[in-house]
Order: C-alpha cells, then sequence, then structure tokens
C-alpha cells in the first residue's frame, strides 16, 4: 500500500458554534442598555448585590477549542464593551490559528444596530402575525372591548425579563405602558404565521393569551374587577385569556391526566380564588369562563358591567353575576359546571371530545394555529390598522422601535441589543468554544449556546497519484478524519475546515460581524505514505515472514491530548473522548495480542522443529557409529588373518628344512 495517492474530497459544510453573553443592561439605569463604549465596571452583570464591581481586580478569561488551542485575555474594570469583543476576538483568532484578516468572531449588538426583518423568525412573527393577529382576536372575541384602545403609553415588548420556565407574561407597568415579556429562547423556532416553538405550543396563541391582559388590565374598572376584588375575579383572569384562543386540548390532556386537580382548582375558584400556578387551574378557569358564556351567561354584558360599576368584593361580583346572567352567584356558577363534570354531561362531554388541532373552544369560533392574519409593515410605528372595523392607531412607540435584531449567521439564529455573541470559525466538534476563568466573571458574561457545532460531511475518493486510477471511492465521513480506509493502521487527519471556504462580513466599527461557510473548489491533497512495518522472519525460507505495526498510540493520535475538566461542560465531553481513545486503545491491545498469539505459535512450532531434527542427526549419528565398527571389525579380522598367512608362510622354509635333516 506505499506510494503516492491523491485524496480527493466533496465538503457538505456543517455548522459553527455561536455562543451568546447573558443581556448587558447599565446598572442603576432602570435596565437600560449598554453600548459599546459602556464600562464594565458600570454594568448591573459585573456588580455583586452591593453594588462593588467583580473586576476590582483583574481577572484571566481562557477561550478553548476542544480541538486544541487555547488562548488568555486580561479583564479589567475599566474595560468597555468593545475592547472586551475585540480582546475576544484576538484570542479567538490565536486559539484556533485563523487568519487575522477573518476573525470576526466577537459580536456586539448595539443600538447602532437596528435591522427589523433580519430574518428573525421571532420578531417577524411578532410584527407581522402574532401581535395583529392576537388584537383581532381579543377585539372579536369581546365585543365590549371595543370601546378600550391600546394602553396610551407604549405597548413594550420585552425579551429580558421573563421568569425562568415561563414562556411569555403580559400586563400593563406603573406608567401605563402595556408590556409582553417573552423568553426568546422558548419561541424558538417560531416560523410561519402559528409560530409553533420547540415546545410544541402555538406561539400565536401565547401572544393572543397575553394580549388579552394586557387590554383587561388597560381599563382599571375592569382590571379591579379580575385582580382587585379579593378573589373573586380570579376565574375570570386566566379564563377569559384561555377563552379567546379555546383550551380544550389543555382540558383533555389534564382530565386524562387527573379529573381531581380540576374539580379541586374550580374549589379554589369558588372560595378564595388564589393566584393560579398549575395547568388544571388554567383548564378551570376556561371552563369556568365557557360554562359561564354558554349556559345563561354573557360575558360581554359582564365586562360592560364591570365598566359601568364598581366590582371590587365578592358580594360585588355576585351581583355583576346575577345582572349578566341566570346564574344566582359565583358560587352557584361554579356548583352547577361541578355537577357538568361529576355527571360527565353532554356539555363536558363535548368539550373532551372536541378536536384539539381545530379549537372549536374559542370563543368567537375556531381558532386554529395556522389561522393568517393580517401582514403589518411596521417600519412605520403610528401605522392605523383595522381590525373587524375597529381602527386602532397605536402610539408612535407602540412596537419600541429601538429593538435591534441582528444574524449570528444569515439565516440563522439572533440576538436582541445588549447581547455579545461568539462565533466560531471551525466546523464541527473541533471548533466547540469553552470560556473559563473565574466563576464570578463566567457568571456575569454568562455565555449559553444557541447554535450548536456540526460536522463537516466528506464524499472522499482515493486515487493513485500516479495513474490516475481509483483504489477506493464512496466514502462518507463525518468530521475531518478518515479512519482506516487506506489501511488499517493509517488514519488520515484533513486541516480544519477543510474544503470549505471562511466568509466574515463586519457588521459595525469594533470588529464585529458572522461568519458563513461555504464549499470550496480546492478539496484535494496528496498523501504519500511509505511502508515502514517491522518484518520477522519467522520461517527458514524467504517470505516465511511477518509483518507487525503498531499505528500511532500518542495523545494527539488519540484525540486526548487537549482534554480539559476545567468545567462541567469540558468533563463531560472529556468522558465522550477518552471512551473514544480507550476503545482505539482496546483495539491496538487485542491486534498486539494477535500478534503475540501468533509468534507464541511460531515459537512452538520451530521448538517442535527444532527438537525432531536433533533427534534425527543424533538417530544419523547413531546409525553411522555402527558401520564404521563393522568395518573396523572386518579390517581387524583380515590383518589378523594375514598376519597369521604370513606367520605361516614364514614357518614353510623352516618346515622343509627340519624335514630334510
Amino acid at each position: 500500500f506505499d506510494g503516492n495517492y491523491i485524496i480527493s474530497a466533496t465538503a457538505t459544510p456543517g455548522q459553527n458554534q455561536v455562543l451568546k453573553s447573558s443581556i448587558f443592561t447599565m446598572a442603576g439605569i432602570n435596565g437600560g442598555v449598554a453600548n459599546v463604549g459602556s464600562v464594565l465596571s458600570n454594568m448591573a452583570n459585573f456588580q455583586n448585590a452591593n453594588g462593588v464591581s467583580l473586576l476590582a481586580d483583574p481577572q484571566s478569561l481562557t477561550v478553548s477549542f476542544e480541538g486544541g488551542g487555547s488562548s488568555t485575555i486580561m479583564v479589567y474594570a475599566d474595560d468597555t464593551v468593545s475592547s472586551l469583543g475585540a480582546k475576544l476576538n484576538a484570542a479567538i483568532t490565536e486559539a484556533s490559528g485563523s487568519d487575522p484578516s477573518k476573525t470576526y468572531s466577537a459580536q456586539f449588538v448595539s443600538n447602532s444596530q437596528v435591522a427589523f426583518g433580519a430574518n428573525d423568525p421571532i420578531i417577524d412573527g411578532l410584527m407581522q402575525n402574532w401581535l395583529p393577529g392576537g388584537l383581532q382576536r381579543v377585539y372579536g372575541a369581546y365585543g365590549a372591548l371595543a370601546g378600550i384602545k391600546p394602553p396610551s403609553g407604549s405597548l413594550l415588548i420585552n425579551f429580558l425579563d421573563a421568569p425562568p420556565g415561563v414562556a411569555a407574561y403580559g400586563g400593563v407597568n406603573a406608567n401605563g405602558d402595556g408590556f409582553i415579556s417573552i423568553d426568546m429562547d422558548m419561541f424558538l423556532p417560531g416560523t410561519g404565521p402559528n409560530g409553533d416553538n420547540y415546545l410544541g405550543v402555538s406561539n400565536d396563541r401565547l401572544i393572543a393569551h397575553e394580549l388579552t391582559h394586557v387590554i383587561t388590565a388597560s381599563d382599571p374598572r375592569i382590571a379591579t374587577a379580575l385582580w382587585w376584588s379579593g378573589g373573586a375575579g380570579t376565574w375570570l383572569v386566566e379564563g377569559l385569556a384561555e377563552y379567546v384562543h379555546g383550551a380544550n386540548a389543555r382540558v383533555q390532556a389534564d382530565d386524562t391526566a387527573n379529573r381531581n386537580a380540576i374539580i379541586a382548582a374550580l374549589e379554589n375558584l369558588k372560595g378564595a380564588g388564589t393566584y393560579l400556578t398549575s395547568s388544571a387551574d388554567y383548564s378551570a378557569a376556561y371552563l369556568a369562563t365557557r360554562y359561564f358564556d354558554q349556559n345563561g351567561g354573557n360575558v360581554d354584558a359582564l365586562l360592560t358591567y364591570f365598566q359601568g360599576t364598581t366590582v371590587n368584593s365578592s358580594a360585588a361580583m355576585d351581583t355583576a353575576i346575577v345582572a349578566s346572567s341566570t346564574f344566582a352567584s359565583r358560587a352557584d356558577l361554579i356548583d352547577k359546571l361541578l355537577l357538568e363534570i361529576s355527571s360527565g354531561s353532554a356539555w363536558y362531554t363535548g368539550v373532551l371530545t372536541e378536536d384539539p388541532t381545530v379549537d372549536t373552544g374559542a370563543r368567537g369560533g375556531t381558532f386554529t394555529p395556522e389561522a393568517v392574519v393580517p401582514t403589518v409593515n411596521y417600519t412605520t410605528d403610528d401605522q392605523p390598522l383595522a381590525l373587524d372595523g375597529i381602527a386602532v392607531q397605536w402610539a408612535p412607540e407602540f412596537f419600541n422601535s429601538k429593538i435591534p435584531v441582528v444574524a449570528a449567521a444569515p439565516g440563522e439564529l439572533q440576538a436582541v441589543m445588549g447581547t455579545l455573541l461568539l462565533h466560531s470559525n471551525i466546523l464541527g466538534a473541533a471548533g466547540k468554544i469553552t470560556v473559563s476563568g473565574d466563576e464570578s466573571l463566567i457568571q456575569a458574561l454568562g455565555f449559553t449556546e444557541i447554535q450548536s457545532a456540526k460536522e463537516t460531511v466528506y464524499d472522499i475518493s482515493i486515487l493513485d497519484a500516479h495513474t490516475g486510477n481509483v483504489v477506493k471511492s464512496g466514502i462518507q465521513i463525518s468530521g475531518n478524519t478518515m479512519y482506516g480506509e487506506l489501511h488499517e493502521n493509517i488514519d488520515i487527519r484533513m486541516l480544519n475546515n477543510f474544503g470549505v471556504g471562511v466568509n466574515s462580513t463586519t457588521i459595525m466599527n469594533g470588529g464585529t460581524g458572522s461568519y458563513t461557510f461555504s464549499a470550496s473548489a480546492d478539496n484535494g491533497f496528496i498523501v504519500h505514505i511509505a511502508e515502514n512495518s517491522t518484518v520477522l522472519q519467522i520461517g527458514a525460507n524467504e517470505r516465511e515472514d511477518m509483518f507487525i505495526s503498531f499505528g500511532d498510540a500518542s495523545a494527539s493520535a488519540l484525540g486526548v491530548e487537549n482534554v480539559s475538566v476545567r468545567d462541567g461542560g469540558l468533563a463531560a465531553r472529556a468522558i465522550t473522548v477518552i471512551d473514544g481513545a480507550i476503545s482505539r486503545v482496546s483495539t491496538k491491545r487485542a491486534r498486539l495480542g494477535a500478534y503475540q498469539n501468533r509468534l507464541e505459535h511460531t515459537i512452538t512450532n520451530l521448538s517442535a522443529t527444532a527438537t525432531n531434527t536433533t533427534a534425527a542427526e543424533s538417530r544419523i549419528r547413531d546409525a553411522d557409529m555402527a558401520k564404521e565398527m563393522v568395518n573396523f571389525t572386518r579390517l581387524n579380522i583380515l590383518s589378523q588373518s594375514g598376519n597369521f598367512m604370513l606367520a605361516q608362510a614364514n614357518q614353510f622354509p623352516q618346515i622343509v628344512l627340519r624335514l630334510m635333516r
């Protein structure tokens, strides 16, 4: 297999990792968002609970790549966001060995980067579909709200303040501004008119729900009845919001899981009506509101009553219920609903058998996740919008025109103002970035992954470099290492991003930008292989030999030369890397064991042959001695016979003389 080979590869580019920092806000300025010139020590992230800067003493920060390479920078209290980004940019460049002219790895999203419609599914969904569609649903569902205009101030769309685990919440703040706070991560992917998120929930339903809270809270009389009536209006707080889009799917799931939980939640609504938290609470509120509206009551009439009369107690709520329905009180409403549930009435059975994908349980008709809603040109903030004949004039700041959005990579995930992004310039697992340092500094930065690394896939052919003949084709690998395709002991590792072109874009001053990767035409290289196996002569004749090759078992070849356990994520990945190395070492040990067995077998055979040869040689020697002894005896007999005959011959004259005497 020694010789020269051309490795021809066609790359399908993978994906680089993108990390997002915590939102940088200025300390003591009502959550003001930092800009590129803001000093770190003045930011809320970099101050402890007592307002003391975490950077009173300079701290080191290390950027490492999983595939090897690291660089350490120093962070100071007087560093700005811009200088921090430049340092991180330089660290990523150094650690990856990248071309300094293409190193826009650290990106800070600031006020100057407003980019509505920059391929952001969440922003586009809000502005073009979910907000106007939600308003249409709320106004269409509750006719009595036609007289209620949007909040006198702004409707603030806030991406920062959603509590952990809460997708969205809305209301009216102390300044009279309506707001909806959403968790951007929970709203992803959010594409399309309905915007299904990764939880399997439609974003348009969530926004319609929260807009109901905003609109009802914006009228102080309705707000008093719902929130300030001693718990008597709790059944309507979430009930109205769920009823606007329908919640039959929720009820069906909760009833299957535990009907008693729904019953207990209804008893709670009949009594003090404490704050609703569980899914069963929401189902109970929805059932109560829907049952009221469909069985002797009218939600429009009830809301109209709230607008004309102050309802701030349980007794006042009962009076409102009597005035707008056939129910005698809130307790009467809940008791009759409980009877429907316990008896399995046609009404409750109908709720449980409704198609959950086409929610006929919404007020005013079905609510389908794919409902087409008006498309709004939100580049003009004060544009009027007609919703079911109701002209709604949005305030100039209705959409908070300073919501900036930029692409982490064209067509990929986005970030909002005050976010620091780190883009890996290496595709795949080798390009995974780890930022390590003092725990307080790491928490202040709060880097989380918003785009995971994905390996490049290669289609590879191996050709003879001299003849051009195909040696092997149809090889497909993920990542940049080809294991054992040319020979079991030869692994061929390509450079990071081999066959992939790297393009970077400058978005603003200070070296912020993003990476895109595309297949490159330069996708071949030559490999020279020389035979250097160990050869053992295991027989007496030519070609009775044995080749032994061990392969490379160095830390680099095994992929463990850069294993780190500086944090939990690295330690977890180290387990996988070390497991792989152990597997490869085990394979090599098994091969060595096979060599050892073969050599031991050869030694045994050779030992037996030597013994047999010695025995044969001994027998041969024994046979020759006997022959020589026979020859010696024969010759000895002949010699003695000759001597006797000669002696006899010598005596003949003497005998004749004696006879003559």
